[in-house]
C-alpha cells in the first residue's frame, strides 16, 4: 500500500509479477498443438527469448498458464512476428473471458473482445510489447500465434511461428517493466520494510519518509471505476502511469463543471483530506469540492495549475508542486457528523472552460487526517497503509553513556502539531537522550528527571538540531545557533537503541528524516553550530 516519490519525480509503488517462471515456457507453462524453443535472440539483446512453433493446424496452438487472479490486472509478453505475422492474447475466467489481437508486422492492434484496454508498443527489431488488461477473475492466460486478425486467423498450420519473452501478469491498468519470476513469484518497486527514501517536490537529496496508519477511502484509485462524470470523458493519457486525460465534450448549462466524483458514504464525525495529483492541459484550474451538489454548495477550492496558487471557499486547501508542471491539490474539512450532504467530493474544471478543454489528474485520495500523506494505490476497495516505525537496537558498542552529540536533520508536517521524538535509550525513560517537536515549539532532554531546553520550531521546513550531552555540560543547538545550556549533571547507563520514537515505540516520529547523526564524544560549541548550519 505505501508509496514514494522517486528521483525522476514519478510515483513508485509496489508491483508484483503473478506468473511463474515468467520466461520459462517449457516448464509451469503447457503448450498446446505447439513447441516451444529456447535460445533465440530477444528484444534485450539477449539470447532468453523462445521460439513458439505450431505443429497441428487445429486453431488450438497456444502456451497457457494457469493462475488465479482478481481485480483489475493487465498481462503483458514481448512477441517478435515468425513466419506469421499475428498474436491473440486471452484471459479466461469469470464472469467472461478477453480475446485481443496484434498485428506484430505492422504494429497495430487488431480485434477486442471483452478487455477492458489492449495495446502494443514497439520496442526494437522487431518486437512489440502487448498487453491485455481486464477485471475479470482470471483462471488462465495464453498466446496464440495466429495469421489474421479474428477467429478464422487461429486456424494456423504447423510450422506457423513467431517469438515470445518475458511475461507478466500485474495489478493495475498499465504493463510496468518486467519482473523476472522463478517458482514464486517476484516483487519490486516499495516492498514491506524498505525504507522509502522519498524525493517530493523535486528534491535532489531524498528523505525518509514516515507516516502514520492512513486509509484511501476511494475504492478505486486506479482506474476510476465506481465514479460518475458529468460533461466530461475519461481516457487514459499518454505515458502510462496510471493518470487519467479529463476532456470536457460539452459546455454545458452551469458555470461550473462536475468532472469526475465518487462517494462518501457513511461519514463519521472526524477531520478528512481529498487529494490529487493534477497537471494543466489546455485549462489550468481545478476545484476539489466536498458536496455532492457541486453547482449548488460553497465548499470547495480552486487550484491554479499555471500559477501553484489556491482560492479557498468553506475548506483548507493546499497545493504543492511536483516534477514536470504536477501539482499535488488537497482540500481538508470537518464533518461534526450532521451533515448528511457531505457524501462526496468532485473535480472540477475551471468555471469558463470550452468543450475542448482538457486535463491530467492521477492518484486521487480521501483519508481521515487533517493532511495529504502519500499517496495508497486501490483497485476495488479502501486500502490502508500500515504505520511507518525506525528503530536500531542492539547498538552499545556505537553509543556512549558518559557523553555524545545526537544530531536529526528533519521536517514534520506543519498540519501535524502532536509530539514527535527521536531518542537515543536503553528502550527505557530513565536511560534516554531525547529530541522532539511538540506543536511549534522543538525540545530536548536527558534522562529520567530530564535536563530541558526548548525553542520555536518553523512547522514544515527542515531542522537541524544537535543536543551535546555530558554530566555537568550540556548544550542545545538548532539551525547554527546554541539556544541553551546547562550544568545539570545525571547518570546514564546501557544505552544500546535508537529509535525515531519516545524510547520504545510511542510518540512515533512523523514526517521527513534527511539524516541522523551520533557523535561518541562531546563536541564543540563551534562543531555542533557547524553542524546545525542550515
Amino acid at each position: 500500500a505505501a508509496t514514494r516519490v522517486d528521483v525522476n519525480g514519478l510515483i513508485e509503488k509496489g508491483r508484483e509479477n503473478l506468473l511463474l517462471q515468467s520466461n520459462q515456457f517449457d516448464t509451469t507453462w503447457t503448450t498446446t498443438d505447439a513447441s516451444v524453443t529456447s535460445g533465440q535472440s530477444g528484444y534485450d539483446g539477449s539470447s532468453d527469448a523462445w521460439l513458439l512453433n505450431v505443429t497441428a493446424g487445429t486453431g488450438s496452438q497456444r502456451v497457457q498458464q494457469s493462475i488465479s487472479s482478481s481485480g483489475l490486472t493487465t498481462y503483458s509478453v514481448y512477441l517478435k512476428a515468425g513466419t506469421t505475422d499475428w498474436v491473440a492474447l486471452r484471459a479466461t475466467g469469470t464472469p467472461i473471458s478477453c480475446l485481443v489481437w496484434f498485428d506484430l508486422t505492422n504494429g497495430v492492434k487488431g480485434s477486442n473482445q471483452n478487455a477492458v484496454d489492449y495495446s502494443i508498443t514497439s520496442i526494437s527489431g522487431g518486437w512489440y510489447r502487448c498487453t491485455l488488461t481486464t477485471t475479470i477473475t482470471i483462471n488462465n492466460v495464453f498466446v496464440y500465434p495466429a495469421t489474421a486478425d479474428d477467429l478464422a486467423g487461429l486456424n494456423c498450420t504447423s510450422g506457423d511461428n513467431i517469438y515470445i519473452q518475458d511475461a507478466q501478469l500485474e495489478s493495475g491498468l498499465v504493463a510496468t517493466p518486467y519482473i523476472e519470476t522463478g517458482a514464486s513469484t517476484a516483487q519490486a518497486g516499495i516492498l514491506e520494510d524498505l525504507p522509502r527514501l522519498d524525493y517530493s517536490g523535486g528534491a535532489s537529496c531524498p528523505s525518509l519518509l514516515l507516516e502514520p496508519q492512513r486509509t484511501n477511502r476511494l475504492a478505486n484509485s486506479e482506474n476510476g471505476y465506481g465514479w460518475t462524470t458529468s460533461n466530461v470523458s475519461v481516457l487514459p493519457f499518454d505515458g502510462g502511469i496510471n493518470g487519467k486525460y479529463f476532456q470536457l465534450t460539452s459546455a454545458g448549462s452551469a458555470s461550473r463543471f462536475n468532472v469526475i466524483q465518487n462517494n462518501w458514504v457513511n461519514l463519521a464525525a472526524a477531520t478528512y483530506t481529498a487529494s490529487v495529483f493534477a497537471k494543466k492541459g489546455t485549462t489550468d484550474e481545478i476545484i476539489l469540492t466536498t458536496r455532492a451538489n457541486f453547482a449548488s454548495q460553497s465548499a470547495y477550492s480552486t487550484f491554479n495549475l499555471t500559477s501553484g496558487t489556491v482560492a479557498n471557499n468553506g475548506v483548507t486547501g493546499s497545493i504543492e508542486p511536483y516534477s514536470d508542471g504536477w501539482y499535488r491539490c488537497s482540500i481538508t474539512f470537518t464533518n461534526p457528523g450532521s451533515y448528511t450532504d457531505f457524501a462526496s467530493f468532485a473535480y472540477g474544471f475551471n468555471f469558463n472552460a470550452s468543450s475542448t478543454d482538457t486535463l491530467f489528474v492521477t492518484a486521487p485520495q480521501s483519508e481521515v487526517g487533517s493532511y495529504p500523506t502519500s499517496y495508497i494505490p486501490t483497485m476495488g476497495s479502501a486500502v490502508t497503509r500500515s504505520s511507518d516505525s525506525c528503530s536500531k537496537t542492539g547498538i552499545a558498542d556505537l553509543l556512549n553513556d558518559s557523553e555524545g552529540v545526537f544530531m536529526v536533520e528533519f521536517k514534520t508536517d506543519y498540519r501535524d502539531a502532536a509530539p514527535r521524538r527521536f531518542s537515543i535509550s536503553d528502550g527505557t525513560t530513565n536511560n534516554r537522550v531525547n529530541i522532539y517537536a511538540s506543536g511549534n515549539n522543538i525540545n530536548g532532554f536527558i534522562g529520567g528527571t530530564p535536563t530541558t531546553f526548548t525553542t520555536s520550531l518553523a512547522l514544515g521546513e527542515y531542522t537541524k538540531v544537535a543536543f551535546k550531552y555530558k554530566s555537568g555540560d550540556n548544550a542545545f543547538y538548532v539551525n547554527g545557533t546554541q539556544i541553551g545550556t546547562s550544568t545539570d549533571t545525571f547518570t546514564l547507563t546501557g544505552l544500546s537503541r535508537l529509535g525515531f520514537d519516545l524510547v520504545s515505540g510511542a510518540n512515533l516520529f512523523f514526517g521527513d528524516v534527511k539524516q541522523t547523526l551520533v557523535f561518541p564524544t562531546a563536541l564543540t560549541d563551534s562543531e555542533c553550530i557547524a553542524l546545525t548550519t542550515i
